[in-house]
């Protein structure tokens, strides 16, 4: 072949092949570290790289020729679809946050940028989608703010509650150590009240090492606990630290078939703590009375904790059994049980049961309702915060 039919031939052969630009933009598009899928302006997916069948689990023959609708909840498809209108009407670029959801149903955070394609007439082909996922890097930045929140709280209960126990007892050692006579009867009260005190000391570092363990959380071990012997046991230990103010428990007659399944470490914590605040803000010789009785034909056991002292409005019962030192917006607020109520709350419902108070004319009383049988013998439990 020569001449005119070769020249002919070759520029047949240059006609046909890719231009440099579409293989350039091919071999991007395929490669991209990040996913890229394509729409046309009513939203059809029409193109669909490697990255986005990793990142979605969608095959491009899978997906493609589907409405981008399928990657999202009816909630979050609203926000995408403002963002995909503004690109094919003003033809703009934008870039934001986006949730989509995978093929296998898994939600997750992508970093989306969205850009409107147009021909050399500048009419409108579709718009691409460009999307990284930052799911991780957002959990990464809750668990950095879980941290700092954790590390001002933790200094809020040492430099209060912590402090406070401690002040306590070196106040009395010092009127052990200043008096040169003792009456029987004065040794034997300084005696209690330093025990006392020592004991309190002693929960709230307990609490502290529950609650800012470096486990990921807590496994409950459940076995049948009767619920009137348990609470006998601890009323016995703190009255007999402590004549004031008195702890009267009210037994039902059929008391002893009351038990539930429960921790019973978890459990009696959780009424120590509830005992231990109840009888530090009642007023003087007033009675603290605990009572128990079976609930729901008795599917559960209510324990009440009732005592004689100041009305709690309903944003001070919200900081009682709260963990937290700050607001959202940063502003103190301070935990006003430290870490006790907190504490009791969460294993009440780590239990399938709740922890409510009701305060009202000055009479507050502490609801605790516990279901009486857990599904399995154990359960591994997060102190959620």
């Amino acid at each position: 072949m020569r001449g005119k039919g070769v020249k002919k031939e070759i520029r047949k052969a240059i006609n046909a092949a890719p231009s440099t630009g579409a293989l350039l933009y091919a071999s991007i598009f395929d490669s991209c570290f990040d996913a890229i899928d394509f729409k046309t302006p009513d939203g059809v997916i029409a193109a669909w790289n490697p990255s986005a069948e990793r990142l979605y689990g969608y095959r491009s023959d899978e997906i493609v020729g589907q409405h981008v609708s399928l990657l999202y909840s009816s909630d979050d498809f609203e926000e995408f679809a403002s963002h995909f209108a503004e690109a094919t009407k003003k033809l703009t670029k934008s870039r934001f946050q986006s949730s989509r959801l995978t093929k296998s149903g898994e939600r997750i955070v992508v970093f989306m940028t969205l850009s409107p394609v147009v021909d050399h007439l500048g009419k409108l082909l579709g718009v691409s989608a460009i999307s990284r996922d930052i799911s991780g890097e957002i959990q990464m930045k809750k668990e950095t703010e879980r941290l700092e929140r954790d590390r001002e709280e933790l200094l809020s209960v040492l430099s209060n509650d912590v402090k406070n126990s401690i002040n306590q007892i070196n106040r009395v050692a010092t009127a052990l150590g200043t008096t040169s006579v003792f009456e029987r009867r004065d040794l034997e009260n300084i005696l209690v009240a330093i025990k006392r005190e020592n004991d309190e000391f002693a929960l709230i570092i307990d609490n502290l090492l529950t609650v800012y363990s470096l486990k990921p959380g807590i496994r409950l071990h459940f076995r049948k606990v009767k619920v009137a012997k348990l609470l006998c046991a601890v009323l016995k230990e703190m009255t007999s630290v402590s004549a004031k103010p008195k702890l009267l428990f009210t037994e039902p007659d059929d008391s002893s078939d009351l038990s539930v399944d429960a921790d019973q470490k978890m459990l009696s914590r959780l009424l120590r703590n509830v005992l231990e605040w109840s009888m530090v803000r009642s007023k003087n010789e007033e009675v603290v009375d605990v009572s128990i009785r079976s609930l729901n034909f008795e599917s559960s056991v209510e324990i009440a904790v009732t005592y004689i002292g100041r009305t709690h409005s309903a944003r001070e019962i919200e900081l009682i059994f709260s963990s937290r030192w700050r607001e959202h917006n940063g502003a103190e607020t301070g935990s006003m049980s430290g870490l006790g109520l907190f504490l009791a709350r969460w294993t009440a419902e780590a239990h399938g049961g709740s922890l409510e108070l009701d305060s009202s004319n000055g009479r507050n009383t502490f609801i605790i309702t516990l279901p009486r049988v857990q599904e399995q013998a154990s359960r591994h439990v997060d102190i959620a915060r």
